[in-house]
């Protein structure tokens, strides 16, 4: 049986107490984010289907490429000051500085891949025009 996305809404208007005490329909309730994430879930045994397309306006696009540059510029930042800290560490403390430096430039990298992760995320689910939170 199909559900559409009132009849999945429906319960929306509920408190966070009543959704937790509630029996959750077409969802496992043994994870954490069946219930969260209905579209994501391999435990949904209901079907998600959406009822209308969704107009999608210009403007998503270009706030979707400016959440990536701003992603990427953390990241770039990151991985500058990474740098930085490699070009003028001292030799009397160079061990501490290159372990500090050496730390920060996965997370820099984490930064950045990160970024293109959920840019082409979204724009996937802007493209397909599926509802919902990108």
């Amino acid at each position: 049986a199909a559900v559409t996305a009132k009849q999945y809404y429906a319960d929306a208007d509920l408190s966070d107490e009543e959704l937790m005490n509630s029996t959750l329909r077409g969802c496992c309730e043994d994870t954490c984010a069946g219930w969260m994430f209905p579209f994501c879930s391999g435990y949904n045994d209901d079907i998600l289907t959406p009822t209308s397309v969704q107009k999608i306006e210009p403007k998503i696009f270009f706030a979707n490429e400016r959440t990536f540059l701003h992603w990427l510029h953390s990241g770039v930042t990151l991985y500058t000051i990474a740098a930085g800290i490699l070009a003028f560490a001292s030799d009397a403390n160079s061990m501490t500085a290159h372990w500090y430096a050496m730390a920060l430039l996965p997370i820099s990298l984490g930064f950045c891949l990160y970024a293109l992760h959920l840019f082409l995320w979204r724009s996937e689910k802007i493209r397909t025009r599926i509802p919902g939170r990108w």
